[in-house]
């Protein structure tokens, strides 16, 4: 037989400690030779030497954002900034150059640059004038306004806090400029609607991005009846090139009555995009006091206080929840970042019956109770983590283990714990909240250091992964989660040829941030390369 592709001279990754010397045969989009790969050749082989890079499997992310991570790409990105007079000069010259947008728009602020991670309209007025403004920060979870966004959407002293989210304040009880979670709702509501037009170029744009960082699939953590119009629109025009699960969002403000409306989108499926999970939001972050603690919050002076965070689903209606969820064939994609809020989800797990317990998944696991981290094993429950948070970064060292009870600090990304205890990982980016470099994320996986603060030390060693777990995660565990692990997430014959070719081995020593992807395979195809 002979193949179609061959990647020759390289490094082979099959899920152990020891990868083996040698290529990948593909014939008709699927793995036909492994390791030694002479006898596939042929005058119309098309071949790729990896010159002793290591060859993996397609990376899966199992909790991304590509198509707001695309779209924030072509609007007001601060993602290059590093201070905030940095962001305010991007967004200054962001408001120059488009003097006819009805709106100044975008994303990618860090809390850290500002005194309790918080900005102010009155900063962002210095460089936006009259013009309303809406600066997402790079989680997701909080957006900078400015005076004249307050302004069309009526939020005063005298605006209550939504249940789902907080208004930052001045001493007098104006907004400050900063809404938390829900709140951001009451300016998101008022900007233009964007097009689908706008929906498909970001996702291509989204797609492009991640296969330069050798993903080949994925789990869109939030998908929109909007985004969902793109992907079926690329999907039927044969531009979705990658293998998608989508996470239909669960709206906190209605109950069960929206799931015939699931049921609806699940049926509009397509090639290479399937909407058959549902994203279960279960609580915040830490750093605003919304993830959902079992320990109290600590305040700017250290003391204990009687915020334990929210609840954005009520526990005993999660349960349900879930059992109509379950019982209706969904996966459910959960995400618990507080201790509370992971205790919730394995409780609505463990009420199922046990035959059906089967890749559903908790994301982000920030804070999970020590007593909890066997129970994802015992309830079937994928660990879905966001490993590059899981370091002493300036947010984390300044805006997270201040405000943590010493309970909770002392049980943050539990990864290695949570492998003893038997539990499947599974790993995603969250991009655009943080890079979608699979070898950056795996690089803090295993040293639980960021490349730019080397100098700290490491956050909980004893939770560090090896290289070969982390690899794992991110192909045949993230693979779990979208249901296709008997077709990609290992290099086997048989398996489809996904593929990712790096320019070293990171198993022989130096850093494993300093990986870099050189090719990217689907289906024997290459979609991306650097030559």
């Amino acid at each position: 037989m002979k193949a179609d592709l061959i990647v020759r001279d390289g490094v082979v990754f099959t899920g152990t400690d020891d990868p083996k010397p040698g290529g990948v045969a593909v014939r008709n989009g699927r793995i036909v030779g492994v390791g030694d790969v002479k006898g596939f050749d042929s005058p119309r082989t098309e071949t790729i030497d990896a010159d002793g890079g290591l060859i993996t499997p397609g990376f899966i992310d199992a909790h991304v954002h590509p198509l707001s991570g695309g779209l924030k790409l072509a609007h007001c990105s601060l993602y290059d900034a590093t201070t905030a007079q940095e962001a305010l000069e991007l967004v200054g010259a962001y408001a120059k150059a488009r003097q006819g947008a009805e709106w100044i728009w975008g994303g990618g602020w860090s809390m850290e640059w500002f005194p309790r991670g918080t900005p102010s309209a009155e900063a962002l007025d210095q460089v936006t004038g009259d013009r309303p403004a809406l600066l997402y920060n790079k989680d997701g979870h909080g957006a900078w306004v400015n005076t004249a966004a307050l302004r069309r959407a009526h939020i005063s002293a005298t605006t209550g806090d939504p249940n789902d989210g907080r208004i930052e304040r001045l001493d007098d009880g104006r907004p400050q400029g900063t809404l938390h979670e829900g709140a951001m709702d009451l300016v998101s509501e008022l900007l233009p609607k964007f097009t689908r037009t706008d929906w498909e170029a970001a996702l291509l744009a989204g797609q492009k991005y991640l296969f330069s960082c050798g993903i080949t699939g994925w789990q869109d953590a939030d998908v929109q009846p909007a985004q969902e119009e793109a992907y079926i629109a690329l999907a039927g025009r044969g531009e979705l090139k990658a293998s998608v699960v989508g996470a239909l969002w669960w709206e906190r403000d209605q109950a069960l009555e929206q799931i015939d409306a699931l049921l609806g989108r699940r049926a509009r499926f397509a090639p290479g995009y399937r909407p058959t999970s549902v994203k279960l939001m279960l609580d915040g972050i830490v750093e605003n006091y919304t993830a959902a603690l079992l320990e109290p919050y600590r305040d700017y002076e250290g003391n204990e206080t009687e915020n334990t965070g929210i609840d954005f689903i009520d526990g005993t209606l999660l349960k349900e929840i879930v059992r109509i969820l379950d019982r209706l064939g969904f996966q459910c994609h959960f995400h618990t970042l507080g201790s509370r809020a992971v205790r919730h989800a394995l409780d609505a797990l463990d009420a199922l019956p046990a035959p059906r317990r089967r890749s559903h998944h908790l994301a982000h696991l920030q804070v999970v109770d020590r007593a909890d981290v066997h129970r994802f094993a015992e309830v079937g429950a994928i660990a879905n983590c966001q490993a590059l948070w899981a370091c002493r970064e300036p947010q984390m060292t300044d805006l997270t283990l201040p405000f943590l009870g010493p309970t909770s600090a002392d049980n943050q990304y539990p990864f290695a714990g949570l492998a003893r205890a038997g539990a499947t990982l599974a790993m995603g980016s969250d991009w655009p909240v943080s890079t979608a470099n699979v070898y950056e994320q795996i690089d803090v996986a295993v040293t639980r250091t960021h490349r730019e603060y080397r100098e700290r030390p490491p956050l909980d060693l004893v939770q560090s992964l090896t290289l070969t777990q982390a690899l794992n995660g991110f192909t045949n565990g993230s693979a779990q989660v979208n249901r296709v692990e008997h077709e990609v997430g290992r290099i086997k014959v048989g398996m489809e040829a996904d593929l990712a070719i790096a320019d070293r081995n990171p198993f022989v020593g130096g850093s494993i941030a300093d990986t870099k992807i050189t090719h990217t395979i689907i289906g024997g195809t290459v979609v991306f390369s650097t030559s």
